[in-house]
């Protein structure tokens, strides 16, 4: 759930396993408005970072699951920026902003292994910068 200045809320769903769902509500959050994103985002984040919306979870490739950042544009479509390295059971990102432009963002994955060859499942925090535009 993100919560916007004028309290409307803003949430993102999973929905089956081909999609996820945008939705939208104004206080009293009685009346909901829902959209359809063309991903799957399993686990996932939703945050602002300055004026974007920045949009994360696992998502499902042919080489299998991998953590993926977003930007949410104005027409509610998705644009991955990042994936993140991970495999194996992986999702669930965090997202602290310092400023417009630098971030940290945190996520779980298991596509390490240990010296015998299982895998690890570890904690990783990244730094983000933005590109100027």
């Amino acid at each position: 759930f993100l919560f916007e200045d004028d309290g409307e809320l803003l949430a993102i769903s999973r929905s089956g396993g081909k999609q996820a769902d945008l939705e939208r509500a104004k206080p009293p959050y009685q009346e909901w408005q829902r959209g359809v994103l063309p991903e799957y985002i399993g686990g996932p984040l939703l945050a602002m970072w300055g004026d974007h919306y920045l949009v994360g979870g696992r998502r499902s490739t042919g080489d299998g699951p991998v953590t993926t950042l977003y930007w949410l544009s104005d027409s509610d479509e998705l644009v991955a920026f990042a994936a993140l390295p991970s495999g194996g059971d992986n999702s669930y990102p965090g997202f602290v902003a310092f400023d417009e432009n630098r971030g940290l963002v945190s996520w779980y994955s298991s596509h390490e292994k240990d010296d015998q060859g299982n895998p690890i499942t570890a904690i990783y925090l990244a730094e983000l910068h933005k590109k100027p535009q």
